[in-house]
């Protein structure tokens, strides 16, 4: 899973809850999988070459990231047409009435 840690609380209490109960899938996150002392985009991309699917939580902050463009650069070069259906892109969006 591929988000920017200012949608953490987000992915972190209501999507991959969501995704374990449905226990189709193995979520592999950065907070479970991470070491202290390594390096970050080596583990970024070591879990990514793990992942089967990569899911990309697309928001303004995501794109803003250089961890996240370069986690969704891996992931659109492994499936450029998507048709292997190796990534997919969701949005976090606010759908509170304002």
């Amino acid at each position: 899973m591929s988000y920017s840690h200012k949608q953490g609380q987000w992915v972190w209490e209501r999507l991959v809850p969501i995704l374990r109960a449905g226990g189709c899938a193995e979520v592999l996150i950065d907070r479970e999988r991470f070491r202290a002392g390594r390096g970050v985009k080596g583990q970024m991309d070591a879990t990514q070459d793990q992942a089967d699917v990569s899911l990309l939580v697309l928001t303004p902050d995501y794109l803003a990231s250089d961890y996240c463009r370069h986690e969704m650069a891996r992931a659109l070069a492994a499936d450029p047409d998507f048709r292997r259906g190796a990534v997919l892109p969701v949005t976090q969006a606010d759908f509170r009435r304002r």
